[in-house]
């Protein structure tokens, strides 16, 4: 009987050490999620207000896979080990043991977060600066270099179409389906492509049917812009 009663209590005992465990892990997960859409927030912002100038638009990639990824490793991991390291530390690592865990992901990330800052695109009334992902890749274009325009298919699903740059040297840019561009931004430089008379066409047309049930009735002048811009 007395072994039966151990045995009930020490289970006892085990459920509230993981309930006691568990609830903090929550929290700092919690935190963690947080604190990772708040310095993409952040970034995004610093980007804005870093590369633009009065009279320019400067906008960002979406969101790819490996954002989400890097969301994942700091909200996920990063963020909420290091605060179960401050505060508990069940697993009852020295900060050595710790350190050789936590700092190559810590320093991955933020050479991550570092080419993600100085990758942009920057339109202006006399050029376009697109800034890739990788160091060396930097292009500053003039409004003269624009061969053609296309619209095309969405390659994102947020968006109903892309809105393709081609280059003289062959370089392709998408300034919408794959950015953070706003409709009445890109009505400024479509605006611009047709003030200037550079070719522009229509490869996959989008779906107009979609596109005023989605704003037609909610915002007109939203739904006006976009249909301007899709016309060739």
């Amino acid at each position: 009987m007395m072994n039966r009663m151990t045995l009930e209590q020490a289970q006892k005992e085990e459920k509230k050490r993981s309930w006691k465990e568990n609830v903090p892990m929550f929290f700092f997960l919690v935190i963690g999620l947080g604190s990772a859409f708040g310095i993409f927030m952040g970034l995004e912002y610093l980007q804005v207000e870093t590369f633009s100038t009065d009279n320019s638009l400067v906008t960002t990639p979406n969101i790819s896979f490996l954002d989400f990824f890097m969301v994942i490793l700091i909200g996920v991991f990063l963020i909420p080990t290091f605060l179960e390291f401050i505060f508990i530390n069940s697993f009852k690592r020295t900060v050595k043991q710790y350190l050789k865990i936590f700092l190559p992901i810590a320093i991955f990330t933020i050479g991550v977060l570092f080419l993600s800052f100085y990758s942009y695109t920057d339109i202006t009334e006399k050029t376009i600066t697109y800034d890739p992902f990788w160091f060396g890749e930097k292009q500053v274009y003039a409004w003269g270099d624009i061969e053609w325009v296309v619209i095309d298919e969405a390659s994102d699903r947020s968006k109903d179409f892309d809105y393709y740059l081609y280059f003289k040297d062959d370089t392709t840019l998408d300034i919408w389906g794959s950015t953070r561009m706003h409709i009445d931004e890109l009505k400024l430089v479509d605006d611009r492509i047709r003030e200037m008379g550079i070719p522009k066409e229509v490869n996959v047309p989008p779906n107009e049917m979609e596109i005023k049930e989605g704003y037609g009735r909610e915002d007109k002048e939203i739904y006006q812009m976009i249909e301007q811009v899709i016309r060739d």
